[in-house]
């Protein structure tokens, strides 16, 4: 994801949402965004919120603790990966499979 369009998604989708939740609960407005550190992260996120939103404090984890707070993240990516990459495989050989019995 780049910075920009994640940058977005958090003014746009995730702040409002936030807020929405915590008026619709009668809870108070406190919220805190702890996030790893990937390039697409904006460290500074938080001078970025609009005063809407300062209820939101945003936490950096430190670097390269992500594996190890969440082990099991990294086997359940990497089988995601390789399941979602074969299946377009499989279907363009299903796809061309039957073409090539048409033709014959």
């Amino acid at each position: 994801m780049k910075r920009d369009l994640f940058t977005d998604s958090i003014h746009e989708v995730f702040d409002p949402s936030v807020k929405y939740y915590f008026l619709q609960m009668n809870l108070p407005l406190h919220a805190m965004l702890i996030m790893d550190n990937p390039p697409a992260h904006p460290p500074d996120l938080q001078d970025d919120l609009t005063e809407e939103f300062k209820f939101i404090k945003t936490q950096f984890l430190s670097p390269n603790t992500t594996p190890l707070l969440q082990p099991i993240e990294q086997q359940v990516i990497s089988n995601f990966k390789k399941l979602y990459a074969k299946e377009p495989f499989k279907r363009c050989f299903e796809v061309t499979i039957v073409c090539e019995r048409r033709r014959t």
